[in-house]
């Protein structure tokens, strides 16, 4: 792989190391990348993704996430757009979320209800909640170094 050095990804690390801790947000952490991986990306279309110097890439992380449609899919993004236009940041959840959650039963056979979450910590405690309701257990195993 190439190096970034002298290129914008990393006058972009040099800029973000000087206003945000750590240079990035999370376990995005750029001490944790060599050069030659780049650290800010530009775009997204299907299944690849574009540095901010212009390199394309396969995503195969799914950008961090249950991407598994890619990014830019045309009825996801007519989805978003519906609902951003009903509202984008209001005080409770709308019908669609009882809509989903009534699919998701609906779909897994051994699903009795159903939960949702807006990122991992959030679902990893609810996990861990759960389990100690339902073992009565106080203690966790975790894996250091691990993330979540």
């Amino acid at each position: 792989m190439t190096s970034l050095i002298n290129s914008k990804d990393q006058l972009l690390r040099e800029r973000a190391a000087s206003v945000i801790p750590g240079g990035m947000w999370g376990h995005m952490a750029t001490r944790y990348l060599g050069s030659a991986y780049p650290q800010f990306f530009e775009r997204a279309d299907g299944c690849r993704v574009w540095d901010v110097d212009g390199r394309e890439y396969i995503d195969l992380m799914c950008s961090w996430g249950p991407n598994i449609l890619g990014h830019h899919h045309q009825a996801v993004e007519a989805a978003a757009e519906r609902q951003r236009r009903l509202g984008d940041a209001m005080n409770g959840p709308g019908e669609v979320l009882v809509e989903l959650a009534e699919l998701l039963v609906k779909t897994v056979a051994h699903a009795d209800w159903a939960m949702l979450q807006k990122n991992g910590t959030d679902a990893t405690t609810a996990c861990v909640t759960i389990a100690r309701a339902g073992t009565g257990r106080r203690k966790v195993l975790v894996a250091r170094g691990s993330y979540h």
